[in-house]
């Protein structure tokens, strides 16, 4: 059988153009950031509002696909942006749109902190919220420890993302705060930093919230308990997910396996596959911080057939092969769904599987994922539902 003959629509880049307070900006963009198209209402307060000094050294939290860092980097002159976001695919377009514009005095950060290296580094952080609000959390408190004494954090999102919540949190942050504009059920507002972290402010040291702690939960799955390591903004992020659960309940990992785990969360079903008889196990997301928990929760027992890294889909593993790809993929991006996401998914994990080759795949029971395995795929079979799930299995042809 022959398999997709060209890239999926949702690897393929596009330019768009953009006013940005004054400013023309060209952009790049692609499916798997959120609102990847636009420029939010959001961006747009913060590149009318954001005051910089020509000599500013900026932090950007949330860059997207880096339209905004761009009018932030032209307005710092001789300072410089960082720009970090903790979507893998936000950071590679903000390298192509910073290439497009001529910028030379902004640069992508691909950690998923600052700190402890930027310490008081910044004179302005600038963020736009995402979602969660531990997530939002655990960014406004690395702003906050981001910043010098005397520089100002600009903070603006959505009321449907808790831009409300997140202004209430960063004013017992900082202690004061000014609100700047609005626009199309967004806001921004601006702090000045003045005092340290308040050490009676208890949610700012939450383990997953302060700067380099993690979320630890115990989970029972397959007759044993298991302790594990996350961090806010990962998927399930405290607990094991049932879809998760239903695909380990028929999980069968035979001798000499290898084993791909597609959007692997902080790591869970590549960490049993690779404690029982699989050979090796690959583990990716496009999310850093599940990246960082998988290879946490690796080196927490000790697993040396194994390894996490981030990916665009299967992009950094499409040279290699695979007895057995699994996946819980995602088909929301933001809060709108895209199931190009797993369109990707599903003809990618057919380049990578070996002829017999099984893909494993558990998704709502709503999403006829089956019609677009089917021309790739035979037989398709259900291994097993519940009221909400079901778990596909199908085999590439020898």
């Amino acid at each position: 059988m022959k398999g997709p003959q060209n890239r999926p629509p949702y690897f393929q880049s596009r330019e768009f153009s953009v006013s940005l307070s004054g400013q023309t900006v060209r952009y790049y963009s692609k499916p798997g950031i959120p609102e990847w198209k636009l420029i939010t209402p959001a961006s747009l307060l913060l590149a009318e509002y954001t005051e910089l000094a020509p000599g500013a050294h900026v932090l950007l939290l949330g860059c997207r696909h880096g339209a905004l860092a761009v009018a932030l980097a032209r307005r710092a002159l001789t300072g410089e942006v960082w720009l970090r976001d903790d979507n893998i695919i936000a950071l590679r377009m903000s390298e192509k749109t910073l290439q497009a514009n001529a910028i030379v005095n902004a640069v992508v950060h691909p950690q998923i902190s600052v700190l402890p290296a930027g310490f008081e580094a910044f004179d302005t952080v600038v963020v736009e919220i995402p979602k969660g609000r531990l997530l939002i959390r655990r960014w406004l408190v690395e702003a906050l420890n981001a910043l010098r004494m005397g520089g100002y954090l600009y903070l603006a999102g959505s009321n449907e993302q808790g831009i409300h919540s997140a202004i209430k949190d960063a004013e017992g942050l900082f202690g004061n705060k000014s609100i700047l504009g609005y626009k199309k059920g967004n806001r921004v507002a601006r702090f000045m930093k003045d005092t340290p972290l308040p050490l009676s402010l208890t949610w700012a040291f939450e383990p997953g919230v302060y700067p380099e702690t993690w979320l630890e939960f115990d989970i029972e799955v397959l007759g044993k308990s298991m302790h594990l390591y996350s961090l806010p903004g990962v998927f399930s992020s405290d607990r094991l997910d049932d879809g998760t659960r239903l695909l380990l309940s028929s999980l069968e990992v035979p001798p000499g396996a290898r084993l791909l785990d597609l959007g692997c969360g902080y790591g869970l079903i590549g960490l049993i596959a690779a404690q029982n008889e699989a050979t090796h196990v690959d583990m990716v997301d496009t999310n850093l911080l599940a990246v960082a928990a998988a290879q946490a929760n690796l080196a927490l027992y000790g697993i040396q057939n194994a390894r996490a890294f981030p990916s665009d889909a299967l992009e950094a593993v499409i040279d290699r092969r695979y007895t057995h790809v699994v996946t819980n993929p995602p088909f929301h991006v933001g809060h709108s769904v895209d199931y190009q996401v797993t369109q990707a998914f599903i003809q990618q994990a057919w380049q990578v599987l070996e002829p017999e080759g099984q893909l494993l795949l558990v998704a709502n029971k709503f999403i006829r994922y089956d019609l677009e395995m089917t021309p790739l795929f035979k037989p398709i079979e259900r291994l097993a539902e519940t009221n909400r799930y079901q778990l596909l299995s199908a085999r590439k042809a020898a």
